[in-house]
């Protein structure tokens, strides 16, 4: 369970870290719209 538990953070972390980075990429578009 532990792996499956390291393989399921993984994901989560990246997406984490991609959400705020495309909100910010569709202020900047909106922005400059």
């Amino acid at each position: 369970t532990t792996t499956l538990l390291q393989i399921n953070q993984r994901p989560l972390k990246i997406l984490d870290w991609q959400t705020p980075y495309q909100v910010m990429l569709t202020n900047l578009s909106k922005n400059s719209d």
